[in-house]
């Protein structure tokens, strides 16, 4: 028996950018907004892990791939489940689909910290993340720390904001892929690339009124940006890899018009070396991806305070 949480939503103008494809940190948000959800359902939340244990999540790193960019009013479906972990880091993994049909997936490694301290605590402490509700879903692959290819060059002085903070009162995790993007000149990529893959490290904290040195390196298809502080130190590193872009409409691949299936999920080149082998997959991992579950689904009556949001549902199947 295997459990995941899914979730629902519109993409809006908000979601996209001027092409009408979806921006990675609007993904990355409802990644985020998915798996805070799944906790709160799963009885870990950030009130309940502060209140009992005086701890809460930070995510360490995040990755994902897209066999084809998500578009303006494409209905975006999120499966997820937490895989269990190792010390004090804990795995959560991510199925995507758009209009029903799989479209990607993603990984996500978050520790657990003091609330007081920030210093990392480890799992075991709380028995509530005992185990899996991933069963058989549950992927292999890790997250590693990047490896830088090349020289990098400094491309501009990025102050912190207080729009780009959040709860905790540092930079939002999103924000990041934002940097990234911008970094590359995103805005000048052309109609047959889009942005296939993307893994951020979030290396240390920021909070308004500091100032980064945001650097790039890498070349064609495979770019790598690094933010500085003013001490040097590393704050977060991303790798982007940009593939061929399918020509499609809403919920439908095509081929000179004719309706195909959907592709399989690009190359990982992540794996293949371009940033270092900071990847493990297995081989089940690499082939395309499957379509979904097919036993009954048990809706649930989780909720969530966004108007966006169409549905959050608990969902149970076996494999």
């Amino acid at each position: 028996m295997s459990m995941f949480y899914e979730y629902d939503i519109r993409l809006n103008g908000l979601d996209v950018d001027g092409r009408g494809q979806c921006k990675a940190s609007a993904l990355l948000n409802h990644l985020q907004n998915a798996a805070t959800l799944a906790a709160e359902d799963g009885g870990f939340s950030r009130e309940t892990l502060v209140e009992r244990y005086g701890v809460f999540w930070m995510l360490a790193r995040s990755w994902y791939r897209l066999s084809r960019p998500m578009g303006y009013e494409d209905k975006l479906t999120i499966r997820t489940w937490h895989r269990g972990g190792k010390g004090a880091i804990m795995y959560r993994d991510y199925d995507i689909l758009a209009n029903g049909q799989p479209v990607g997936e993603s990984v996500s490694a978050w520790v657990l910290a003091d609330v007081n301290s920030h210093k990392l605590v480890r799992l075991s402490t709380i028995p509530e993340l005992t185990g899996t509700g991933g069963g058989t879903l549950c992927k292999t692959m890790t997250l590693a720390k990047l490896r830088q290819p090349g020289d990098l060059v400094d491309v501009e002085r990025r102050p912190m904001r207080y729009s780009d903070s959040d709860l905790n009162g540092h930079v939002n995790n999103t924000r990041y892929a934002d940097f990234a993007c911008d970094a590359v000149g995103m805005e000048r990529l052309s109609d047959d690339r889009y942005l296939a893959e993307m893994q951020i490290g979030y290396l240390a904290e920021c909070r308004p009124g500091e100032v980064l040195s945001i650097q790039t390196s890498g070349l064609g298809d495979s770019r790598f940006v690094r933010g500085v502080d003013d001490a040097g130190k590393p704050r977060f590193e991303a790798a982007l890899y940009f593939g061929e872009t399918p020509v499609y409409r809403r919920g439908v691949q095509l081929q000179n018009g004719i309706p195909q299936s959907p592709p399989a999920a690009v190359p990982a080149p992540f794996c293949k070396g371009a940033f270092g082998g900071n990847l493990k997959r297995s081989e089940e991992q690499k082939a395309p991806l499957a379509k979904g579950g097919r036993a009954a689904k048990r809706r649930g009556d989780s909720s969530y305070a966004n108007s966006r949001l169409d549905k959050a549902k608990r969902t149970r199947y076996n494999r």
